[in-house]
């Protein structure tokens, strides 16, 4: 069976982290993810975005075009709008490239322009929270992304409100400091019909992503451990409560 692009990505990224915020690569994919789906856009476009990383540069793209079997499977139409992008967007990686907006090169595709904004409010909002004025080039990134936002016609208001939306995303995710929901939280999403086809990717993730050590759960005083039979409140225990839950 051929694999999602979203699994596609996340089995690339792994838990790779940012080295300067520590922030998961694949939290980009996912607040992107979200403000996608604000946008409205199809499944194509998400799809596209969830791979861009990994054409980015010249040897993530010869890397994965000849050794990832993977990407056999992705519709056509994917890797043209992924290529489109890339084309795009590495006209303008430099923030020196786009001092004036004047000098922004814009596809004709509007697939093309939605994954920018998805990309450039991610990337602008992570740039504001962990390096504003203390990033060596933060002037010039600062203007950088004010420029994109300006030629992609996103004003502040709606960057505010698309910002938002990924930082929300947050806690349907754990980070390396604790889990992404209560355990009571987990309990009671876990009885909503709309979440329960989503529960088995949840759990999943949660593997992925949760300390092999320990992890006090958020907003609890419960110690969460991974695997520790001589714990009850562990990642195995989550499990089996989504399982019962679900029948």
């Amino acid at each position: 069976m051929a694999k999602s692009c979203l699994e596609i990505i996340e089995e690339y990224y792994g838990d790779k982290s940012a080295k300067r915020s520590g922030v998961p690569y694949m939290n980009h994919i996912y607040e992107g993810l979200a403000i996608l789906e604000n946008l409205d856009v199809t499944e194509y476009i998400k799809d596209a975005y969830c791979l861009h990383p990994i054409f980015q540069d010249d040897s993530t793209l010869l890397e994965n075009l000849t050794g990832n079997k993977d990407i056999m499977g992705v519709s056509p139409t994917v890797l043209i709008i992924v290529m489109e992008y890339r084309n795009v967007a590495n006209r303008g990686l430099s923030c020196f490239q786009v001092d004036d907006p004047d000098k922004i090169y814009l596809s004709p595709l509007p697939s093309v322009k939605s994954m920018l904004i998805a990309d450039k409010v991610q990337n602008r909002k992570d740039f504001l929270k962990y390096h504003f004025s203390t990033h060596p080039k933060s002037k010039e990134l600062d203007i950088y992304f004010k420029n994109w936002l300006r030629v992609l016609g996103v004003t502040e208001a709606e960057y505010d409100r698309l910002a938002a939306i990924a930082d929300r995303c947050d806690k349907f995710k754990a980070n390396t400091d604790c889990a992404t929901c209560t355990f009571e939280e987990f309990v009671i999403a876990c009885s909503k019909p709309s979440i329960l086809r989503y529960g088995q990717k949840i759990m999943n993730h949660l593997a992925k992503v949760w300390p092999n050590k320990y992890t006090r759960i958020s907003g609890t005083h419960l110690d969460c451990y991974h695997k520790d039979e001589s714990a009850k409140f562990t990642l195995e225990h989550l499990k089996q409560v989504w399982k019962s839950k679900q029948c």
